[in-house]
């Protein structure tokens, strides 16, 4: 079973994946109509879906050609913030987990200093009864202090030995099953007996890079960071991690200097790994509309990973550069209200365009 929390893309106050307790993610919105591509091996339909009768049956939320666009219906919400427009710090990358006991959403986010995107000296802990908020921000701690940014979230079983005595006064060994939720930031992982925390900081606990995207599977742990090259793996948190896997970058095209970042890792429920990123051109100035945004990689067993190049998993641009737009507007003229208005523009003129 593999267990991972997350927000997509990492965008930052915009929920779009939440991941359930075995790691599936669930579409917040309803999705458009998926359109058939021919195939013979599911590979061809980029295992989000299946190759059926030499044609591509997409799972929701993935459709288009090869089963390579995320399509979540648009909405009208543009800039809609989880935590407090009033105070003038900035959030950024924060996982959301829904507890399927309590029903809560839990979301670990960092909070950054005014006019700044590093080193937020707090993450704060929020809870909501909806994914979208509104969230409290009030009625658990923090996670931690000045402890990093870019955190992900896992949760993974641990198994305690426990000495039982029976009636007749014999003893014995038994096991009992319980979860760990962790927070893994900044290089180290801190970890509590619920989602609710208090978390700690779990000893000779560490992983390779930084931005890290990690599940739990089968038994063991694996991971990626923010270049994507590799694949990590290790059976226990105080080990050695080794490499599991090595990912090959195709050229992309149209594209000077090209990059990705801000990893998400799943293991779907057919058993096959994906990885989604943000990815970019730092030369790319114009036809912004059509620019570079993800990359999607997958393998049906962590070790041999595809791409296709061609293909640019991101949700419609009205809804995402337009929101991202007035975000970025609203967060430099400290006005809320100016980044929607220019949000909103941009998300208009970019649908009318493209």
């Amino acid at each position: 079973m593999a267990t991972r929390a997350s927000l997509a893309a990492r965008l930052p106050l915009l929920a779009l994946v939440v991941a359930t307790s075995d790691n599936i993610p669930t579409a917040v919105a309803d999705v458009a109509t998926s359109q058939s591509t021919p195939c013979s091996v599911d590979l061809n339909c980029s295992l989000n879906g299946v190759c059926s009768g030499g044609t591509c049956e997409c799972d929701k939320p993935w459709g288009g050609r090869a089963c390579g666009e995320l399509q979540y219906a648009t909405t009208p919400a543009i800039a809609k913030n989880l935590y407090n427009t009033s105070d003038p710090r900035n959030t950024w990358n924060g996982p959301i987990y829904h507890d399927p006991d309590s029903g809560k959403y839990h979301l670990y986010n960092p909070l950054y200093n005014v006019g700044s995107l590093g080193g937020p000296p707090r993450v704060m802990h929020g809870v909501a009864d909806k994914i979208e908020g509104p969230y409290d921000w009030t009625q658990y701690p923090d996670v931690c202090d000045n402890c990093g940014e870019n955190p992900a979230f896992v949760v993974f079983p641990n198994r305690t030995t426990t000495t039982t005595t029976s009636s007749n006064g014999s003893s014995g060994d038994g096991t009992t099953d319980s979860n760990v939720y962790s927070v893994w930031i900044g290089g180290a992982v801190w970890v509590a007996d619920s989602p609710a925390g208090p978390f700690s900081k779990l000893a000779h606990a560490s992983y390779p890079g930084g931005n890290p995207a990690p599940v739990f599977h089968n038994g063991s742990f694996f991971m990626t960071n923010q270049g994507t090259q590799q694949v990590f793996t290790t059976d226990r948190l105080d080990a050695k991690w080794t490499v599991h896997a090595t990912i090959e970058h195709p050229s992309m095209p149209n594209t000077t200097q090209y990059h990705v970042e801000d990893p998400f890792l799943w293991i779907d429920h057919r058993g096959n790994w994906h990885i989604i990123n943000h990815a970019y051109d730092n030369y790319q100035f114009a036809n912004c509309g059509t620019s570079t945004l993800s990359a999607h990689f997958f393998s049906t067993d962590g070790l041999e990973w595809h791409m296709d190049p061609s293909l640019n998993p991101s949700v419609l641009y009205t809804g995402l550069v337009g929101w991202l737009v007035g975000w970025l507007v609203g967060w430099l003229f400290q006005s809320w209200l100016v980044g929607w208005l220019v949000g909103s523009l941009v998300g208009w003129v970019g649908g009318w365009l493209w």
